[in-house]
């Protein structure tokens, strides 16, 4: 385990915090959770879960996000002149 001192966490092997974090240092499980430290949140971002960063974020408001722009750009049917 890494444990992060500073945020009283502990990372485990392929973490992308394993050993990475300012401050901290490698202990074994039972040591981390007997000074109190706690496992680290798993998160969406985590490449153990394979996931991209913004997998997690619902895709039809992604799909709305996108659209503002584009439906800015193009005119509207009712903006359009009128065929006589």
């Amino acid at each position: 385990m890494w444990v992060n001192t500073e945020t009283g966490v502990y990372h485990r092997e392929g973490s992308r915090f394993y050993g990475t974090t300012r401050k901290g240092k490698y202990m074994i499980e039972q040591d981390a959770i007997r000074a109190g430290y706690k496992p680290a949140p798993k998160t969406a971002a985590s490449p153990s879960s394979g996931s991209h960063p913004f997998a997690a974020w619902p895709k039809a408001k992604h799909a709305q996000e996108k659209g503002k722009t584009a439906r800015a750009a193009s005119p509207t049917p009712s903006a359009s002149p009128a065929k006589h």
